[in-house]
């Protein structure tokens, strides 16, 4: 094992000195499990983005609050649900993220997430409370 992690820290070390970065340092070492990372780290950037954008937005009724579903489960439903305004959120920028996230989310393999541990994604559902939509849980 200790030579194992020996020839890996010279090969990032030998890699990183030709210039590269650590994407692509990952990217030699790891193949697709580089491009992986990247893709998460885009995906959390993206859905704190969401977040802001959903957040953002007031409400005076229970009725202006709805919910959106981002990302995929592998045993159904969504990952995420966001609690927004119908009446002051950018409902066109929202959906733009929430549409470029679902997509970047289906080109990760998620073989590491395992179906049996997995539970069905359920809308909880929004409320007005403070002048703010949020979720019902």
């Amino acid at each position: 094992m200790l030579v194992k992690s020996v020839w890996l820290a010279l090969l990032v070390s030998v890699l990183a000195a030709c210039g590269m970065t650590g994407d692509q340092v990952a990217h030699e070492i790891y193949g697709d499990s580089g491009e992986d990372g990247v893709l998460y780290q885009r995906l959390s950037d993206m859905q704190f983005d969401i977040e802001m954008l959903t957040q953002q937005s007031t409400c005076n009724t229970d009725l202006e609050c709805q919910t959106i579903g981002v990302g995929s489960k592998p045993c159904g439903g969504f990952r995420y649900y966001f609690a927004y305004s119908t009446s002051s959120s950018d409902l066109t920028a929202i959906m733009s993220l929430v549409r470029e996230y679902n997509v970047l989310d289906n080109k990760l393999d998620h073989r590491i997430e395992s179906v049996d541990k997995c539970t069905a994604g359920i809308d909880p559902g929004a409320s007005c409370r403070a002048q703010r939509c949020v979720l019902n849980y």
